[in-house]
């Protein structure tokens, strides 16, 4: 099992890769904006140069309906909207309006640029939706399989996984989660029409004004700007929402109990985030936008699967069926053939459950397994009362897996496991009956250890012993954060 530092990095990189992929297509929907905004200006250019009277529209001129001629040219271009408008699946309402102004008699010079500034924004707006749409299908379907991935790597088991479907995608994305009860798709179409609104109103004060059309356009390209800001704001936002909704599933699938809140601490880290950062609750509290990011717009955190026991066994019991050892170097393509696709195990060696504790005394002779020490019975009924021996092993399975969870720490330190057992500084409470978590700080050099203990108890096989799950040396952070956010069990005098 990978360490607390393990977890934290890799999902933060899961994160950061979300919002690369954000990013691409927000440079997508910047071209897009960048164009509608350059089509509004021709459109406003070329209506003044038609209405303009010394480089001017005054508001009695723009009211002025539209000639004959004009209107029949204005008729064939609201058909060709009606079009462009059913081909880009724009909503019923526009497509009947535009219907509806084709059929008009009377329509004013006014009115008639306001109809082709909106078809624009219509239509930028229809994009808008379809791309983030697509985008958040894909950042929660693989953030689901991804997180899948890294969670089975990094306990070293793994069994066969289904991927999110279709229906489940489209009900994750249309479910409100901000106060106002607003989707994203809601949040886009509120934004198109504040866009609407602001440039008919930069357009009727120009006039009021008597602003020159450059002027005008000037103020029309700062509310386009806003709106960019807008765009990309939601992205982010919605980006870092749906990737925490796609974990929740996979967590909850995966059988992880807590998790723990990882947040970019750097300049741009604010106030609400940067001490929340470390933060671990029970998978029960999870609520994004409430218990876990996004806590605010633009939020950047995430979170990981956090782990009392380290051992794997908890998640893996979630399984149906066969679970195999996953190795360390396995890639995702090839984990994915396996355990989502259905693809055979070819290479995967079957995981036996029960192994990890069995005494020297078994059929096997006990070939490799070691006595590393003994504990103080007393001291660890905190753990249970139940516990029947003091003897502790560790057998090679555990060993092997120390050893490429935290290369180089079991050969350079086991020479303290005994010391680390028998007086421990803390023993904390693990999410699984009869495990404990063991913290050891040795005098000598001041180094910090952590132990993963599953002790026997009476309704274990005879055969059974005291066994080392995990070992490994931490970090002061990592030491804080354990005895802060889990219940102690004993601490020495």
């Amino acid at each position: 099992m990978k360490n607390a530092d393990y977890w934290r990095g890799r999902f933060a990189i899961l994160e950061n890769s979300a919002h690369k992929q954000a990013d691409e297509y927000l440079q997508t929907l910047e071209d897009i904006y960048r164009e509608t905004e350059h089509t509004v200006q021709r459109d406003i250019e070329s209506w003044y140069q038609r209405f303009a009277t010394n480089n001017n529209v005054t508001l009695a001129e723009a009211r002025k309906m539209l000639t004959t001629g004009q209107l029949e040219e204005f008729k064939w271009t609201a058909e060709q909207y009606v079009k462009a408008a059913q081909q880009a699946n724009l909503s019923p309402e526009w497509i009947k309006k535009l219907e509806n102004a084709s059929t008009r008699f009377h329509v004013s010079r006014l009115e008639a640029i306001q109809l082709q500034i909106q078809q624009q924004i219509e239509l930028l707006y229809g994009n808008q939706v379809d791309g983030v749409d697509d985008l958040l299908k894909k950042l929660v379907s693989n953030g689901y399989t991804h997180g899948a991935f890294e969670i089975q790597k990094g306990i070293g088991l793994g069994w066969d996984f289904t991927a999110l479907n279709q229906k489940k995608l489209e009900t994750l994305l249309s479910k409100p989660w901000t106060t106002d009860g607003r989707t994203f798709r809601d949040r886009c179409w509120v934004n198109k029409a504040d866009l609407v609104d602001t440039v008919n109103k930069e357009l009727l004060q120009g006039m009021l004004r008597g602003d020159p059309p450059a002027k005008t356009i000037t103020a029309i390209q700062k509310k386009f700007g806003t709106a960019r800001y807008k765009a990309r704001r939601l992205v982010h936002t919605e980006t870092t929402y749906f990737n925490a909704v796609s974990k929740i599933q996979m967590y909850k699938d995966l059988g992880v109990d807590q998790i723990e809140i990882v947040e970019t601490l750097d300049s741009r880290t604010c106030a609400v985030c940067q001490p929340l950062d470390g933060t671990v609750i029970p998978l029960a509290q999870y609520e994004p936008g409430v218990t876990v990011p996004p806590f605010h717009p633009n939020c950047r955190g995430t979170t990981c699967p956090h782990y009392d026991d380290m051992d794997g066994e908890r998640a893996a019991r979630t399984a149906d069926g066969k679970v195999y050892y996953v190795p360390a170097n396995m890639k995702y393509t090839d984990w994915k053939k396996a355990f989502v696709d259905g693809g055979a195990k070819t290479g995967l060696t079957l995981a036996v459950a029960g192994d990890i504790i069995k005494s020297k005394s078994q059929a096997d002779g006990g070939s490799g397994v070691h006595t590393v020490g003994h504990i103080d019975i007393e001291t660890y009924r905190c753990i249970t009362d139940d516990i029947t021996t003091d003897e502790v092993i560790i057998t090679p399975e555990r060993i092997q897996h120390i050893e490429e969870r935290h290369p180089g720490d079991y050969e350079q330190f086991v020479k303290y496991i005994a010391d680390i057992l028998a007086n421990p500084d803390y023993i904390l409470e693990a999410n699984k009956p009869n495990t404990g978590v063991i913290l050891k700080e040795i005098e000598e050099n001041g180094e910090k250890f952590k132990v993963i203990l599953r002790v026997k108890v009476e309704s274990d096989p005879a055969e059974y012993r005291n066994s080392i799950l995990s070992f490994w040396q931490i970090g002061e952070t990592t030491w804080k954060k354990n005895v802060k956010n889990k219940k102690i069990l004993y601490k020495r005098e």
